[in-house]
């Protein structure tokens, strides 16, 4: 059954949209001068009926919002091609250096506790543009929407709509799989906690591992050419409890770091794959730059300055030592079953039936390598530890190479291991790796969705393929 926007206390139900409301010209409704959230509300229900792509325009305005936006695409919206909801006009912007792009710095239209709860659908688009959001703010998306976009948004010191997380992606049907972009933001500031959280409420993660890692396609939420700054050392730009994949990449991000898990939290899969690239790092005091990064993935062409620990780009399993989930097991072969190759089923334990397999491998050195959804794993059914290793390659950790700054955390023990688990090269990716030969392409920059004509940087790897 949908679980349609849990998070969110107050959902306002759609009306008809009067003259005081917003004014219609063909296919774009334009809000009064002293919006609310109400009458927002009231916009999208007639915009509902429309027919291609319809634009709802919020004027010049500093508000404060009470109760949260709800666009449901999942049924209805049968000939609406997409919907944008957006500031009247653009933001200002100023310019980023390295990497090269625009973000914004002041907006017209400025909105105190914005959240919208987005439930989508594949073939419709959806997009929130130009305003600047502040407060008690942020959104939960839901369904199977391929094509969700926030852009040229400035948030200001926001907290999210629940656990200080700004951007929930909850997939709260089994069988989900969403993928967006976000690009062109600026987070100035945030309260403890994380922009964006994968959380797989149902099927915990599964249905994403079905499908296998697919790097180098659309198939991920991106973050791309936004600056993030937070006053907080040690904040959290991604985290997951289940089957995230992350394109990071062309990214300004200063004292946050790239955060995911493996299996730990009882019932949920483990973050399934990160893609890191050509983004700058700068730690006031920061330790890490990716911390429990997901079980497949590369990074390369980062730059990372003012950072303090020995080992910034950190794996780890929580469940080396007996933390967290899967009933608290450490890894072992004889850790027992769970649901992990159904995906419609959330993947309790088990002792036998369809989707009943091992948590971990059946290896005594060390017991059940490989630990269920670790870092460098290839496959489902079984796991094969090494059979997709990590790749880094042409990093820096304050203008040395990233290679001596590649580790364990105090949660992997053996389990992650160099030239098995994941490789390292100096300037151009390993062409094999614990004997795999390995190809990786990246995906179209800048993405299909964003409408910004950016050249590519200049040491920008585009459409690598090695094998």
């Amino acid at each position: 059954m949908k679980k349609l926007f849990l998070i969110v206390a107050i959902l306002f139900t759609a009306l008809p949209c009067s003259a005081a409301d917003c004014t219609w010209n063909g296919l774009t409704a334009t809000l009064d001068s002293t919006p609310t959230a109400a009458e927002l509300n009231a916009c999208i229900g007639v915009a509902e009926t429309k027919t291609g792509d319809v634009i709802i325009n919020i004027p010049n305005s500093t508000v404060t919002f009470s109760g949260s936006i709800s666009v449901d695409m999942s049924s209805g919206w049968a000939n609406v091609d997409s919907l944008t909801i957006q500031g009247e006009n653009e933001c200002t912007t100023t310019s980023n250096s390295n990497p090269s792009f625009d973000y914004p710095t002041s907006c017209g239209t400025d909105i105190t506790n914005f959240v919208v709860s987005y439930y989508g659908k594949d073939g419709k688009d959806f997009r929130v543009s130009n305003m600047e959001i502040e407060g008690t703010s942020g959104a939960i998306i839901q369904g199977d929407g391929k094509s969700w976009r926030f852009d040229h948004i400035l948030w200001t010191n926001v907290t999210g709509p629940s656990s200080n997380r700004i951007i929930w992606i909850q997939k709260g049907d089994a069988g989900e799989i969403t993928d967006g972009l976000i690009d062109h933001c600026y987070f100035n500031g945030w309260a403890w906690g994380t922009i964006v959280h994968v959380q797989s409420t149902l099927d915990g993660g599964n249905a994403e591992w079905m499908t296998g890692a697919q790097l180098g396609t659309s198939h991920a939420v991106y973050l791309e050419n936004n600056k993030i700054y937070s006053a907080i050392v040690g904040n959290y730009v991604t985290d997951n409890n289940g089957a995230s994949r992350w394109v990071i990449r062309y990214n300004y991000i200063e004292n946050a770091y790239i955060g995911g898990h493996d299996a730990q939290v009882d019932g949920f899969r483990g973050s399934l794959s990160t893609e890191f690239y050509n983004n700058v790092m700068v730690g006031g005091g920061q330790c890490f730059i990716i911390y429990r990064s997901g079980a497949v993935g590369v990074a390369y062409n980062n730059t990372a300055t003012g950072i303090s620990c020995g080992t910034p780009y950190a794996f780890a399993i929580y469940r080396t030592d007996g933390g967290g989930g899967w009933g608290g097991s450490v890894c072992s072969n004889s850790s027992g079953k769970s649901y992990l190759a159904t995906t419609s089923t959330y993947p309790q334990s088990c002792s036998s039936g369809t989707g009943c397999i091992d948590i971990d491998g059946d290896s005594s050195s060390p017991d059940g390598y490989p630990c269920r959804d670790q870092p460098g794993v290839s496959g489902n059914d079984p796991q094969i530890g090494g059979g997709q290793p990590w790749l880094f390659w042409n990093n820096t950790v304050n203008g040395s190479d990233a290679g001596s700054y590649i580790g364990v955390s105090s949660y992997g023990g053996s389990y992650v291991n160099s030239g098995t688990d994941w490789c390292s090269a100096t300037s151009t990716m390993p062409s094999t790796c614990n004997g795999v030969s390995t190809t990786y392409s990246a995906y179209t920059y800048p993405h299909p969705l964003s409408d910004e004509a950016v050249a590519v940087p200049s040491n920008a790897i585009q459409g690598v393929t090695i094998n």
